[in-house]
């Protein structure tokens, strides 16, 4: 039975179904709040995220950020400062407003507004309260600076930047940004000369000593000059590895190996004992670049007394007695490893990485054994592919073209890899 309670209320009614089918044509779902405004474009609209399908309430102004954020993602950077503009006005949590501003200069910068983007970034920072916010955004307003050809205002954001966060990896992007502003306005120079001079009244002055080996280490590439300022670095403050890792790195440049040993044995007595099994293979690592091979040996053993009896710990350092000729004791290391191995996969994945390294170092024999032993114990199609691969190379160094015939033909004249 169908009621009729009047002409105003039919007519109501008639219209809310013509504004729901309006709404469904143009966004694939039941108008909520504001009307649509969608990008310009020829293709499609886009369509709204799933919460703006439904007919929710609407508060404050995350519906305007989100239909901005989509309006960005199409390029209608105009539309989308607009309704960023709008979520601004209506927004009352300082927090979300903060958010809304950055949004904003980002629209602005994308736009190729930089000044516009300046304004918001500053309108953003004024409303910042911790040191944490105001870092950030120094950051974002230095940016936006440089794009405006403000250049000195940019530097004393990134230097506000540089002298108070807290977090290393903010400091050292303001780091960057600042030096690179610096060269980009024919300033570095001078920066230089000005920090070499506070180090000759103060030679223990750390930042100034920091600031100056970042840039000869990532801005002018001057590795000698890098290296005297981190060898002076670690002097100052000897447990700080990050300065430690520097130094090691330079010293590998300059092919100056036993000195980089050295070094990581400081990384070593400055790191958790969970760290420094990694770090003892690198000293093996370096003495054996060094023409040190006792010491070599020493430190991978270490690694193994000290690190833990993981298989791929053993194959380390099999790896430094093979390149001294102790070919028993790597024979060993594999029996070990061997044993050590926690599953069938692990064992014949362990099983063709020695077999790679006899193969290398001469020992043909225990090669063609190991990849064999895949072949006949293997489950994992891809590792017993692999293995019978490096098998054929093997017969082919060694001329075996008998064995290769047989290998090929067990495998129903699987193809031999290229010669």
């Amino acid at each position: 039975m169908i009621k009729i309670f009047g002409p105003v209320v039919i007519l109501s009614s008639v219209l809310l179904l013509v504004e729901l089918s309006s709404s469904y044509a143009e966004t694939g779902g039941p108008a909520v709040g504001p009307p649509t405004i969608l990008p310009e474009r020829s293709e499609p609209p886009p369509v709204l995220p799933q919460p703006y399908r439904k007919p929710l309430p609407i508060k404050g102004g995350n519906y305007y950020h989100e239909l901005a954020e989509v309006h960005k993602k199409y390029g209608a950077y105009d539309k989308a400062i607009e309704m960023l503009e709008i979520a601004i006005e209506k927004e009352t949590e300082p927090a979300n407003k903060l958010r809304f501003y950055e949004s904003l200069g980002e629209a602005y910068e994308l736009a190729g507004k930089p000044k516009e983007a300046t304004e918001q970034i500053k309108k953003a920072l004024a409303s910042a309260q911790t040191l944490d916010e105001k870092c950030r955004y120094n950051n974002i307003l230095g940016r936006t600076l440089e794009a405006a050809g403000d250049l000195e205002e940019a530097k004393k954001a990134y230097q506000f930047v540089v002298a108070n966060a807290t977090r290393d990896a903010v400091k050292r992007a303001a780091q960057a940004s600042l030096y690179r502003l610096l060269q980009r306005s024919g300033q570095l120079s001078k920066f230089i000369a000005d920090l070499e001079k506070q180090l000759e009244q103060n030679p223990a002055d750390q930042p100034a000593l920091e600031s100056l080996a970042e840039i000869y280490n990532s801005v002018v590439r001057d590795p000698a000059s890098a290296l005297r300022a981190y060898e002076r670095l670690a002097r100052l403050n000897p447990k700080d590895t990050a300065t430690l890792n520097r130094l090691v790195y330079l010293y590998q440049v300059n092919k100056e190996y036993e000195k980089a040993a050295e070094v990581y044995q400081k990384i070593i007595e400055a790191s958790p004992p969970v760290n420094r099994n990694y770090y003892y293979q690198h000293v093996s690592r370096m003495y054996m670049l060094a023409g040190k091979k006792d010491e070599a040996v020493q430190w991978a053993e270490k690694s193994l007394s000290e690190g833990g009896t993981r298989p791929y710990n053993y194959l380390s350092v099999a790896q430094v007695y093979l390149q001294n000729n102790m070919v028993e004791e790597a024979l060993q290391l594999y029996s070990k490893a061997d044993e050590a191995c926690q599953s069938p996969i692990e064992k014949h994945q362990l099983a063709v990485r020695f077999a790679d390294l006899f193969a290398r170092s001469g020992k043909e024999d225990k090669a063609e054994e190991l990849y064999k032993l895949v072949l006949q114990e293997g489950t994992v199609e891809s590792l017993k592919a692999q293995a019978r691969s490096k098998l054929i190379s093997l017969y082919r160094q060694q001329g075996k073209e008998d064995e290769i015939k047989k290998l090929t033909g067990e495998q129903g004249g699987s193809p031999e890899p290229p010669k």
